[in-house]
C-alpha cells in the first residue's frame, strides 16, 4: 500500500541557531583583533560558512513514515537517504531531555532485527504520538 501516515522535517531550536551566529561573529571579531587582519578575515569567514552549512544541512532532514518503512532524508552538499522497513523494527525508545519536555520535542530510537545501530529520528515533535503510531504499525505487521 504505503500510504504516508506523517512527514515531518526536524525541529528547529532558534535560540541555538542565533547563538551560532552570535558565537561565530564574536570569533571572527576576536580573530580580526588578535592577529594579522588577512589571515584572521579567512579563518572567520570560513568558520561562520561552516557553522551556516552544518546548520542549513541539519535543518534540511526529513521523516516520512508509511505504512511499509520510516525513510529518512538528510543533507544539503552530501545527500543521505535511509530506509528501515517497519516490519524489521523490534524495539522503540524514546529519550526526552527537560528541554525537549517543555517543546513537546523527542528523540526516537528504532532498533531492528538484522541491522546494526537501528535507525535515529531525532528533534521531532509531539514523540509519543509519533512512537505509538510507529509501534501499531509495527504489532499489525507481526
Amino acid at each position: 500500500m504505503n500510504n504516508e501516515l506523517f512527514r515531518e522535517k526536524r525541529f528547529t531550536w532558534d535560540v541555538s541557531i542565533y547563538s551560532g551566529y552570535i558565537a561565530s561573529i564574536i570569533l571572527f571579531i576576536l580573530l580580526l583583533l588578535a592577529g594579522s587582519g588577512f589571515f584572521s578575515f579567512i579563518v572567520g569567514i570560513a568558520i561562520a560558512c561552516s557553522i551556516y552549512l552544518w546548520r542549513l544541512g541539519r535543518d534540511k532532514t526529513v521523516y516520512t513514515l508509511t505504512d511499509e518503512a520510516i525513510h529518512i532524508e538528510m543533507g544539503i552538499l552530501n545527500r543521505i537517504t535511509r530506509k528501515m522497513p517497519l516490519k524489521k523494527v523490534q524495539d522503540v525508545t524514546l529519550k526526552q531531555s527537560f528541554i525537549q519536555k517543555q517543546f513537546n520535542v523527542g528523540d526516537l530510537y528504532l532498533e531492528s532485527a538484522g541491522e546494526s545501530g537501528g535507525l535515529s529520528i531525532q528533534d521531532i515533535v509531539n514523540p509519543q504520538e509519533k512512537m505509538e503510531k510507529i509501534l501499531d504499525i509495527v504489532h499489525k505487521k507481526v
